[in-house]
């Protein structure tokens, strides 16, 4: 059996997931807390997307 990390089960990757990891930790702190949004949730959304 190959022991290469694909064949594994996959790590935390904090890099690939952190922003993700973050962004869902906030909305679940502001539904137990009672915050609809935080202020860089706000601002990320009143900015313009730009590709």
């Amino acid at each position: 059996m190959d022991a290469s990390p694909a064949s594994g089960p996959r790590s935390f990757d904090e890099e690939v997931l952190g922003g993700a990891f973050d962004a869902g930790l906030a909305r679940a702190d502001a539904l137990l807390f009672g915050r609809r949004r935080s202020s860089s949730a706000s601002a990320r959304r009143s900015s313009p997307v730009t590709a």
